[in-house]
């Protein structure tokens, strides 16, 4: 192959590294770039074909729910993952992705660590979030996402769209949000100023069960240098405590509900996290008089917010505080799922 053919790629999108790479560093709230007609159209049809049907029994999360669909070897999938793993994991491409990224010496990850070909079924979603930065077993600093979509006929009010976010945790809305369309490939840096998520995967109801949204993602490295920043894991924004929410404030059931969300997600995380395991039933710790039109008196609405400043403290600890071997239990565990709230 020439520097400028890349076998399985358009022609067009793999000569055209300068323009891209203009488009790249100039791209706002961080790098990135949105490529339609990524692929050669064959092998993008053919990752489709190959694509497996979801498996609930493989895929349902300990409560019994189904959860995001992972296989960390695509290139098991078929002959097409196989053509697409051998073109991304050669050094032609990976000079071309450099010469697009200004990021040289990239380094591609065979273990597919929190990457490959995924799955999201209707009201799955990400929260926003900077991913883990990096690898689990060697001295790697991740760098490059890079997610191809495969959805056919896909439409943006389906949901299931990746959103960019300002360096802010998520807390404005979304700069930039893109549509997971077939053949749309998105490249992005990762770095700790890109926070990213994903909406709720919602398909028309009478196509709830049919529709889901498939992609494949790769992640990118080079090798750990002294100015590095700490190593952390993924970094999440979870929802906060409903705005207003002071003392005399009589509580809706929206207050409520957002509130147990708020301390559910924390709470899960930290479980996750300090290999405690999973809560069969997440129990709430609002007291049981607190109901909808309850006035929250002034400790009552201190107690709450000493809750949350706890819980992201601790969360704090663990996001930056785990060796090799408890970043990867804590990537492998993948809840993309809770259970329903009760208490």
């Amino acid at each position: 192959m020439n520097p400028e053919r890349i076998e399985g790629i358009s022609p067009a999108v793999a000569a055209s590294a300068q323009a891209l790479a203009r488009r790249f560093r100039s791209a706002s709230p961080f790098p990135y770039l949105i490529i339609d007609d990524f692929l050669s159209p064959d092998l993008c049809r053919g990752l489709l074909k190959e694509f497996p049907p979801y498996d609930r029994k493989r895929f349902s999360n300990i409560y019994g729910h189904p959860s995001k669909a992972v296989y960390e070897r695509p290139r098991e999938l078929g002959k097409s993952f196989a053509a697409f793993d051998a073109m991304v994991s050669s050094r032609t491409f990976m000079n071309w992705l450099g010469r697009v990224s200004g990021i040289k010496n990239l380094l591609y990850d065979p273990l597919y660590t929190g990457a490959g070909a995924q799955e999201n079924l209707a009201g799955m979603h990400l929260f926003p979030h900077v991913d883990f930065n990096r690898h689990l077993t060697k001295p790697w600093r991740r760098r490059v996402n890079l997610m191809l979509y495969l959805n056919e006929g896909w439409k943006a009010a389906w949901g299931g769209c990746l959103q960019l976010f300002r360096a802010d945790r998520g807390k404005t809305p979304a700069a930039k949000t893109i549509a997971p369309v077939f053949n749309r490939c998105a490249i992005f840096a990762a770095s700790e100023k890109s926070w990213h998520g994903v909406t709720p995967v919602t398909p028309p109801a009478r196509e709830r069960e049919a529709l889901s949204r498939k992609s494949v993602s790769v992640y990118f490295y080079t090798r750990e240098t002294p100015e590095s920043s700490a190593a952390h894991l993924t970094l999440w924004r979870f929802p906060g405590l409903p705005d207003g929410l002071e003392a005399g404030r009589r509580l809706r059931q929206t207050d409520i509900e957002a509130v147990n969300r708020a301390l559910f997600y924390r709470d899960s995380e930290i479980d996750d996290l300090s290999m405690r395991g999973f809560h069969m039933e997440w129990k709430s710790p609002l007291p049981p008089h607190w109901r909808p039109g309850y006035r929250l008196s002034p400790e009552e609405a201190a107690w709450l917010k000493r809750q949350i400043r706890r819980q992201d403290a601790r969360l704090g600890e663990l996001w930056y505080g785990r060796s090799p071997v408890g970043l990867k239990e804590a990537v492998e565990k993948r809840r993309y799922d809770p259970p329903p709230l009760r208490g």
